[in-house]
């Protein structure tokens, strides 16, 4: 039986490799037979190596799914009523963030579903921008964005000055008015696994987001010009909402 420092030494390793990021947040960690072969001990003391790391609050343990690195990340609150706020809210928390292209944003044809939600013509070309953002280095949320040719040909060629697309339409006295937003929980595709460097198994938010908005000189007249699918992950996002509560019978 392995006396009690050889469970110090597998704490210590694997406490140092998640303060070094070798170890993300989200992450699954190696099996117990991959550790235990790692560091020539039981598969004993590697699980009571973990309990620990687990009472310390650095890793969640999964029945029969494994075990993960906790977050030390402050989760970043998503209020549905303020659409757009995402990097300003973080930069004024002090926390850096970057938005990395997973494509050139580009001019494509609409596909049947993508027309369906935006009410347009299937195969009406429309500006697609796709992107993730990391921030403070960890991948947060990815974008996937479908924008009216004609309000988001700005960004053409031009992915590397990370224009605002606010500022974009407000160069054109185009104003955001409204959003409409459908959540959902789920496992993540491989891809977005591999993006977000979380687990196959670490739970996402998916949102898919509607943007309306108006012209200066036609304030009657709303134009849905957005379409978006952001994947966020969950153990770095929460949602915030507020909303009046009606007490009269129906």
């Amino acid at each position: 039986m392995e006396k009690n420092t050889k469970i110090d030494e597998v704490v210590e390793t694997i406490r140092q490799r998640i303060n070094e990021s070798i170890y993300v947040s989200g992450q699954q960690l190696p099996s117990e037979r991959y550790l235990s072969e790692e560091f020539g001990v039981s598969r004993g003391t590697i699980r009571a190596a973990l309990l620990r790391l687990q009472a310390e609050g650095l890793v969640d343990v999964v029945p029969r799914g494994g075990i993960f690195v906790k977050s030390t990340q402050q989760k970043q609150k998503m209020d549905p009523m303020k659409s757009g706020n995402f990097i300003s809210q973080m930069r004024k928390q002090g926390r850096k963030v970057i938005s990395r292209y997973l494509e050139e944003t580009k001019k494509t044809p609409a596909g049947s579903e993508i027309a369906g939600k935006m009410g347009i013509i299937e195969n009406c070309e429309v500006i697609l921008r796709h992107r993730i953002q990391i921030v403070d280095g960890l991948p947060y949320r990815i974008i996937k964005t479908y924008l009216l040719t004609d309000l988001a040909e700005g960004l053409l060629g031009k992915d590397d000055q990370q224009i605002p697309l606010f500022d974009l339409l407000k160069s054109k006295n185009f104003h955001p008015t409204r959003a409409s937003e459908t959540i959902n929980c789920r496992i993540p595709t491989k891809e977005e696994a591999k993006q977000l460097n979380i687990s196959n198994i670490a739970p996402i938010i998916e949102i898919d987001r509607l943007l309306w908005g108006i012209y200066s000189d036609t304030k009657d007249t709303e134009v849905l010009f957005e379409y978006s699918k952001i994947i966020c992950n969950a153990s770095l996002n929460e949602l915030h909402y507020n909303y009046d509560i009606n007490t009269e019978k129906s």
